[in-house]
């Protein structure tokens, strides 16, 4: 039995790495055109010959060997923003500013090579671009090279070396890499078992708006008997797009309506603590992360 739970852990960390490497590399390069907002290309006009100073600008930029200029128009190819959307030119644009040493430029080529987008996927090189990004100490980076670590993917498989990526990111303050370590904690992985330590990452992430780790914390106090505070979480990762109308009737079901009262009432002044590491929450729909 021992052997099947280590297998289907595995199988899990390898489906959370490939979801990992969408979410983590969509929310850096929307990071990185936040950063940059003040030279967003903008849209090109529909009319032939239309000139797009921006565009033109970033361009010769880039062409010139700025390095920021280049990061910028390989996302903004990567996204789709201002411009088609282009993985190869995406590709070509990332790679000569990750050439530059480009922090954030090695992550999304990372990425890149993970989905084989603008690129033939390649593990091998997925990790060496994330590694470089984690070596600059890019919180997301040793997230995404943590959970590889512990698949075995592009790097030999090493709980240890993941457990220390991962740890890294969580005390950053990267809600993703909290939860991730939670789950960790929660089900011994290259860790020993601590529902205190796992219940406390998930208290971390879980504050920041992270809905994956608000259900779970969720979970933990009604395990708890704490009903009315398990109401609350599930409350608020409900609206952050979680389905959990199950548990919400159940819970209802088992409160009185001044408790139920309560648990609205925590909910609605609930404010997400900033994030020292920002994660974008359009990106946090369409799958769940909540076995790790």
């Amino acid at each position: 039995m021992k052997i099947v739970k280590n297998i289907l852990i595995l199988v899990i960390i390898l489906i959370v790495a490939h979801l990992l490497a969408k979410l983590i590399g969509t929310q850096l390069a929307l990071q990185h055109n936040e950063q940059s907002r003040h030279k967003t290309v903008t849209p090109i006009g529909r009319k032939k010959n239309t000139a797009n100073p921006a565009l033109e600008e970033l361009l010769q930029k880039a062409q010139n060997g700025d390095a920021k200029a280049q990061a910028d128009l390989g996302t903004s190819y990567q996204m789709g923003v201002g411009v088609k959307q282009d993985y190869e030119k995406a590709f070509y644009w990332l790679n000569k500013a990750a050439e530059q040493g480009f922090t954030m430029a090695y992550a999304i080529l990372g990425q890149m090579y993970t989905l084989g987008q603008g690129v033939e996927q390649n593990d091998l090189k997925a990790a060496e671009y994330m590694a470089k990004a984690a070596e600059d100490g890019l919180a997301q980076a040793e997230l995404m090279l943590g959970v590889m670590y512990l698949a075995g993917q592009g790097v030999p498989r090493d709980d240890t070396q993941g457990l220390q990526l991962i740890t890294s990111s969580a005390k950053k303050g990267y809600a993703p890499a909290q939860h991730a370590l939670a789950g960790m904690y929660n089900e011994g992985i290259g860790v020993q078992k601590s529902r205190d330590d796992a219940f406390e990452w998930y208290s971390l992430s879980a504050h920041q708006g992270w809905p994956y780790s608000q259900v779970l914390l969720a979970f933990m106090y009604a395990e708890n008997g704490d009903y009315v505070e398990s109401l609350k979480w599930n409350l608020l990762a409900e609206k952050n797009g979680q389905d959990l109308a199950f548990e919400i009737s159940l819970l209802r079901k088992s409160l009185s309506s001044t408790q139920i009262q309560e648990a609205q009432s925590r909910a609605d002044k609930f404010v997400a603590k900033p994030s020292s590491v920002p994660f974008t929450a359009d990106t946090l729909r369409g799958f769940r992360l909540n076995n790790l």
